[in-house]
């Protein structure tokens, strides 16, 4: 199925199917792991020690978060933390505010990606955004079938990232941005060329506290994606841009 998918979406160009297969194999390969894990899942739970199999599905999405760049030194989080930053974190509403906030130590504002929006043009929410000294924007795609992957972020998601980046164009605000594309390496076709930029590649609990141990952690390490983004023009209409 998933060949006969890639084969249609390819559209006769070898190349680009080459470079969706070889995307493919990489993709399933993880899952196949995470499936894997899952089956064994319960013979795990029924031993009471369930802590190693989100030991091993943690491994994994550590190994598959990729820190693209930081050109404006956010990382590590920790350090920003320890020299007093005032910090504000974005998060989609299917991220849990309270353990956000335990995870930065209850020295961050944490915010619903939904209150932003609502409120952006309320003087609150413009000065909160003032105040910081560092934001934090994650971004989530939920079209995580095969048939909606290349759909791309909510439009509301784009906006808001936009609507900050060019308040940052404008001076309005001065703040370093880091900006967090949780599970689709595709959102940054569509998303501003922010300078500080990490990829995700999953949003449930396991995947979430897996990226805030990577930009804890005291030693940041630079890696590519493990999927080209599209540059030619077959791509950018395979991928609907």
């Amino acid at each position: 199925k998933v060949n006969k998918f890639l084969i249609g979406k390819a559209n006769g160009n070898d190349a680009v199917l080459d470079r969706l297969k070889d995307a493919a194999k990489r993709v399933l390969s993880l899952r196949l792991k995470l499936r894997n894990n899952n089956a064994n899942r319960q013979v795990v739970e029924k031993t009471n020690d369930g802590a190693n199999s989100n030991t091993l599905v943690r491994s994994l999405h550590r190994q598959a978060i990729t820190i693209l760049k930081d050109d404006n030194k956010i990382l590590p989080l920790q350090t920003r933390l320890q020299e007093g930053k005032k910090v504000v974190v974005i998060i989609p509403n299917s991220i849990s505010v309270e353990a956000t906030e335990k995870r930065f130590h209850n020295k961050a504002t944490v915010l619903h990606f939904s209150q932003v929006v609502t409120c952006m043009e309320r003087r609150h929410i413009i000065d909160t955004l003032r105040e910081a000294d560092t934001i934090i924007l994650t971004v989530h795609d939920y079209n995580i079938s095969p048939q909606v992957l290349m759909h791309g972020i909510y439009k509301e998601q784009k906006e808001l990232a936009y609507k900050i980046y060019k308040m940052q164009q404008k001076k309005d605000i001065t703040q370093d941005i880091l900006f967090i594309s949780i599970e689709n390496p595709y959102d940054l076709i569509e998303m501003p060329p922010f300078k500080s930029v990490v990829v995700g590649f999953g949003s449930g609990k396991n995947a979430i506290t897996a990226l805030w141990d990577i930009l804890f952690a005291p030693k940041i390490s630079f890696k590519s994606l493990p999927v080209e983004l599209p540059i030619t023009p077959e791509e950018m209409i395979l991928n609907k841009i």
